[in-house]
């Protein structure tokens, strides 16, 4: 399935406080455990979709969209192809991505889950090594009601990626990572409509 087409819309987020500092972005790991998956809802089988359903591996596609929202974000002036040790390094790790649905006696349930853990460096200090600036996990979990015809998982990962990336841009905004003088600016009418967003969630 083509994933950015279909699946997933970009986030509407650009500060108004650009950072001074470049970034790399390196690709995502992957740090999924499917052994820890339940394998049954409420007594019901729970029916898991397997990565071979994309068109290409999942931490990649979700590698291209974080970077390119990233950059779209204007958070970083620059996002370098090459680590250099003036500059951020942004480690993410894909610790859940899952679609599955359960068919139940009145109906079936679709659902969705996304946990994204986005890792932020610093340059290289005196010592030789990065000071980590920034870690944390961004879940977020989307599920239909029980129905004759649920919306479909895939629409549902969509949406949960586009939650949790946009509170890591969010996140990221508000931090001090970026810039030792900059400072959080979230006022631009896209960005306080991402923000509300979030907040609903």
């Amino acid at each position: 399935m083509l994933f950015r087409s279909i699946v997933y819309n970009d986030v509407p987020f650009r500060t108004r406080s650009p950072g001074d500092r470049p970034a790399h972005v390196l690709p995502v790991a992957d740090r999924r455990d499917i052994s820890a998956l339940p394998a049954h809802d409420r007594g019901f089988p729970i029916t898991y979709v397997g990565d071979d359903f994309w068109e290409r591996p999942v931490p990649v596609m979700v590698g291209e969209v974080l970077a390119r929202q990233l950059r779209d974000s204007e958070l970083f002036p620059q996002m370098l192809d090459t680590i250099e040790p003036q500059a951020l390094l942004v480690k993410p790790t894909l610790v859940a991505f899952t679609t599955a649905a359960v068919e139940g006696m009145a109906g079936s349930r679709s659902f969705a889950e996304i946990g994204l853990q986005v890792q932020v460096y610093g340059p290289v200090n005196e010592n030789g090594k990065r000071p980590i600036w920034l870690d944390k996990v961004y879940n977020n979990r989307q599920a239909s009601q029980l129905e004759l015809h649920p919306i479909s998982p895939y629409r549902l990962i969509g949406r949960a990626l586009q939650i949790a990336v946009g509170k890591a841009l969010v996140d990221l905004d508000g931090s001090n990572v970026r810039s030792e003088e900059h400072t959080s600016e979230l006022q631009s009418p896209c960005n306080l409509v991402c923000r509300l967003l979030l907040e609903k969630k």
